[in-house]
């Protein structure tokens, strides 16, 4: 949720024109506790009663325009504030208009359209809009200011697992993505070992993370009761055979996906 606010003196009113280039403001967080100030009229500019008469009569509006948001399609609901909604140092309330952002990634969006880390950054420019002006509809008389936006897209990951296919069980290791998008992994798993004729079986330590995009992570697998499962392990291998089966699941908002890979265990 975007709060627009003005933030900083205004030096200078011409006729009813509004010197809106004078105009040094800027975009309020919502969250940031930032006042508005008051007027700065050392110069001789016009009393803040004129310039809230100005603004009124002039049908003062604030629209905010995204730029540079590309591939995704980003819109704002009010797409442009009501007129005098945003409010001048000095008065109540304190807090502007609110935007709610809307944002929509086209359906054959692809990870090479996007940032390698998968994050869109933009900014959208609160423009003023002030119709009695006479100026075109698509035209616009000053710029408030600019806040810049980081937009995480989550596009289906892909869960990837890499490992060698003969490792000790005192040393396992594997490498785990998920494509060319963020997500939260879990790696779980388990090994079974075969020896004097019995089957026995012995579980990993789930390990969860998070990856940005084309990130890879190498981990270390661990079992439950990590030492005195490891030597139990390595001394039933001495005399029969084992494997290490492992499971890989990505998820995000988009989608999840699941992966294994099977591992032949030495002592």
């Amino acid at each position: 949720m975007l709060v627009v606010g003005l933030t900083r003196g205004v030096d200078a009113i011409a006729d009813q024109q509004l010197g809106l280039l004078a105009v040094n403001t800027g975009a309020v967080d919502e969250s940031s506790g930032n006042q508005p100030l008051v007027f700065d009229t050392s110069n001789g500019g016009a009393a803040t009663e004129t310039l809230q008469s100005a603004l009124g009569s002039l049908g003062f509006r604030v629209q905010p325009v995204p730029v540079g948001c590309d591939p995704l399609d980003v819109s704002f609901d009010p797409p442009i504030s009501a007129p005098g909604e945003v409010p001048l140092p000095g008065t109540a309330p304190l807090d502007g208009p609110t935007f709610a952002e809307l944002v929509a990634a086209p359906v054959d969006t692809a990870a090479g359209d996007l940032p390698s880390d998968g994050v869109v950054r933009c900014e959208v420019e609160f423009r003023v809009r002030i119709p009695a002006a006479g100026l075109a509809p698509d035209a616009y008389d000053g710029l408030l200011g600019t806040q810049t936006l980081e937009i995480p897209v989550a596009l289906a990951p892909n869960a990837v697992l890499q490992a060698r296919r003969k490792q000790s069980v005192r040393k396992l290791k594997t490498e785990v993505s998920c494509g060319g998008t963020f997500c939260s992994a879990t790696v779980s798993g388990s090994a079974r070992v075969k020896a004097r004729g019995k089957s026995k079986k012995f579980k990993l330590k789930p390990v969860g993370l998070e990856l940005g995009a084309n990130e890879e992570r190498a981990l270390s697998l661990r079992f439950k009761s990590h030492k005195k499962t490891q030597r139990k392990v390595s001394r039933l291998l001495k005399k029969g055979r084992g494997k290490l089966g492992l499971k890989a699941t990505a998820e995000n908002a988009a989608d999840s996906s699941t992966t294994g890979a099977k591992i032949k265990l030495k002592p």
